[in-house]
């Protein structure tokens, strides 16, 4: 069987179990890159094959996807977020079907609402609005957006943008341009759910200067709306004493996890990195 399993938004143990525990089963397993938290593939058994698909083409993955299921093996392909959510799995669906190879999707939290959430930004809320909307920020060939701004405006909902720093400042242009207040609240959120996550709250006309000036990269999750305005009272991950820290264990794989689980408690991001091997001492028979 192969599994096209949702990551999760960011930290390890936001995966859901039966994602963790597919990997945990997985002969094979194909991540999406720099995309996918490296911490995820802890919960992969010694002796996986682990592929990085950031450079390999479609044909090149759905390849060792095949290959596996015909040797009898499960595959794990591992995408950020959810995988239906701008995972472009279509294809991979598609030529998986036309070789007769089973698959199932497994669904993952999408950094949409786990981001936000995470900087203290619920993205509905009944005093403010009661409707999310996601949309791709990510933009065409020649640079151009396909998003009806004067549509968004006239919802009155939070608005998510993924994929979208170096769109933002044509973003935010957009809605104003389209009618938005400029002093609509609006966030730019870097590497949410990390121990290193940060963010940058202004309003809709500022917030692309602001942006640069705090070096914002990817990748990073845009909000628009005035749910924005909770952060500052409903922040809360940097109240954990752990918070900002990225910690490595070298731990042997089957003693780490105690370790691990305390330090997530505390909020640090930790990276299983066994580098040490218990086995029984054997004599030598001369």
């Amino acid at each position: 069987m192969v599994y096209i399993v949702g990551a999760g938004s960011g930290a390890a143990d936001l995966i859901t179990v039966r994602g963790a525990r597919l990997l945990g089963q997985a002969d094979v397993i194909i991540y999406a890159g720099s995309l996918v938290n490296p911490e995820v593939l802890s919960y992969a058994k010694n002796g996986c094959q682990i592929h990085n698909s950031a450079k390999m083409t479609l044909e090149e993955v759905v390849e060792v996807m095949a290959n596996a299921h015909f040797h009898g093996q499960n595959v794990v392909r591992l995408h950020t977020g959810d995988p239906s959510i701008y995972g472009a799995i279509r294809e991979q669906m598609d030529a998986l079907r036309q070789k007769n190879i089973p698959f199932e999707v497994v669904p993952g939290i999408t950094s949409a609402i786990a981001v936000p959430a995470y900087n203290g930004i619920p993205v509905t809320h009944r005093d403010y609005c009661s409707s999310v909307h996601i949309i791709t920020a990510h933009s065409k060939q020649n640079g151009e957006l396909n998003i009806p701004f004067p549509a968004l405006c006239q919802l009155h909902g939070t608005l998510v943008f993924l994929m979208g720093v170096t769109s933002m400042e044509m973003v935010c242009e957009g809605l104003v341009k389209a009618g938005m207040d400029p002093q609509m609240p609006a966030a730019i959120l870097q590497e949410g759910t990390s121990a290193v996550q940060r963010r940058v709250v202004a309003t809709v006309s500022d917030l692309p200067q602001k942006a640069r000036e705090a070096n914002i990269q990817a990748p990073s999750v845009l909000i628009v709306g005035k749910v924005c305005a909770l952060e500052k009272t409903l922040s809360w991950t940097q109240n954990r004493p752990l918070d900002g820290v990225r910690v490595v264990l070298t731990r042997p794989k089957e003693l780490v996890s105690r370790m691990a689980h305390r330090l997530y408690e505390l909020g640090a991001e930790v990276i299983e990195l066994p580098a040490i091997c218990l086995e029984p001492y054997e004599e030598n028979p001369q």
